[in-house]
């Protein structure tokens, strides 16, 4: 069995939010061989936030975001992955 779910909202100013979640129970075998290993919850995320730059800036926005990626193994009662990132930037508006 393989579950997953997602939930996101984004935005191109103010509060975006998303996460991600995955479950790969012990008995499954892909066909395709998509997923490599079973037994596995695999989960993502990011929150962030955007500002809109003054209307006579060359720049669109500015934002800030923080990001997050975990995956344990159930069967082993072990984490494999715990990931924490944070971003800023600047968008330029276009030149076109």
């Amino acid at each position: 069995m393989d579950l997953n779910t997602s939930f996101a909202r984004t935005a191109r100013e103010g509060l975006s939010y998303g996460i991600y979640m995955d479950w790969v129970g012990k008995n499954f075998s892909p066909s395709l061989g998509y997923v490599q290993e079973n037994d596995l919850i695999n989960g993502s995320g990011f929150a962030g936030y955007h500002w809109k730059a003054k209307e006579e800036s060359k720049k669109a926005y500015y934002y800030l975001q923080a990001n997050f990626i975990y995956k344990w193994k159930p069967d082993l009662d072990k984490e494999e992955t715990k990931f924490i990132s944070t971003q800023a930037g600047v968008s330029f508006k276009s030149w076109c």
